[in-house]
């Protein structure tokens, strides 16, 4: 008799039973429970829309580690250091799912998932190593994790906008060749990255793809006749810009890979500035101050009590950051203080896309 899924009754495990038996004992629990309530339990759990669902880990003391809607993770609430044991029913990892968890270092995707959702890992600062399978096709971003060393999977077709922008141990990237797009700003201050390859299937890179990639040593395009449309300023913030190879594309992108000249470049006076915000993530044009100044001019901007605070803040901060910005200290406190805040106004729908001010 073939096997069949089916949910302890007792403590919710999803497990694997011959219907042909009327009881059976949970190896997680070992509780005895009935096969055809159990069997019932799965296809009533499964079969709801949008129901949660708690996976539990095979350990002595059973806990839930996953928030689940239908196939969806939407949240980490374990404790552990190493995820290993997302269910393999899971097809997608949701929007935010570890978004800001410090104590995870090592994530194993099952290969069951093909959807890795915005933010999910955003913010991870300890997450060193993530494993994922050729059955993932999109990923969101994991700006400000603890990344080392990462292989896309080959299904991936677009490297996202600021998808690995400040992960600062990010030493190597595998990208398969499959991908046809590198996003706005995607390695942006990826700043232990030396090398990296562009496979000959890219077709279009955007502009600052390594925006403050300091340390960047080499660049190697493996077949850039293929490459239909580059973006501007390619290494935007670099003090100096790396070998290229093949050194002919030169010749053609010249201009997109040296920073414009200094009167081009010359900031715009007219912009309001965000002085404590620039200091702490090193622009006025990245993700965290687009979500800031949206809240500046869509919020707070809209109330008496908001503009004040607006007042005070342009009145005091270009003096914080004159005196105190080039201090460690500073930034880490108020870093703390920003990165819970931009938490807070992504969950209440503002946006980190491209901004210009009002």
């Amino acid at each position: 008799m073939p096997l069949i899924p089916a949910k302890c009754t007792n403590c919710g495990a999803e497990l694997e039973v011959d219907s042909s038996k009327d009881a059976a004992i949970c190896p997680y629990c070992n509780s005895a429970y009935v096969v055809e309530k159990a069997i019932n339990n799965y296809n009533i759990t499964n079969n709801i829309e949008n129901s949660v669902v708690n996976i539990y880990s095979n350990s002595a003391q059973v806990k839930s580690d996953f928030e689940i809607e239908g196939h969806t993770l939407k949240a980490y609430i374990g404790e552990s250091e190493i995820v290993d044991n997302i269910p393999s029913h899971i097809t997608a990892i949701g929007d935010e799912a570890f978004y800001g968890n410090k104590k995870i270092k090592k994530v194993i995707i099952p290969d069951s998932v093909m959807r890795i959702g915005a933010f999910a890992f955003c913010q991870c600062s300890n997450l060193k190593e993530i494993v994922i399978p050729d059955s993932v096709k999109v990923i969101g971003s994991f700006n400000g994790s603890g990344l080392e060393h990462i292989t896309l999977p080959s299904n991936l077709g677009v490297i996202g906008e600021y998808m690995f922008y400040y992960c600062p141990n990010l030493k190597s990237i595998i990208i398969p060749n499959g991908v046809e797009e590198i996003g706005l700003a995607a390695f942006g201050k990826c700043t232990s990255l030396e090398e990296i390859t562009i496979p000959g299937s890219v077709t279009k890179i955007n502009d600052a793809v390594f925006l403050d990639c300091c340390n960047i040593k080499k660049v190697l395009f493996e077949n850039w006749y293929n490459i239909e449309e580059m973006g501007e300023d390619i290494f935007r913030r670099c003090p100096t810009i790396p070998e290229i190879v093949p050194s002919n594309i030169m010749m053609k992108y010249h201009d997109n890979f040296y920073p414009p000249t200094a009167e081009t470049s010359k900031p715009d006076e007219s912009k309001k500035g965000c002085y404590i915000a620039t200091c702490i993530y090193g622009s006025y044009d990245c993700p965290e101050v687009w979500t800031l100044r949206r809240f500046r001019d869509n919020i707070l901007d809209k109330n008496l009590f908001g503009r004040l605070f607006i007042k005070t803040y342009y009145l005091i901060s270009p003096k914080l950051v004159k005196y105190l910005g080039d201090y460690s200290l500073f930034k880490i406190v108020w870093r703390k203080s920003l990165d819970s805040l931009l938490q807070l106004l992504r969950k209440s729908g503002i946006e980190d896309t491209p901004y210009k001010d009002l």
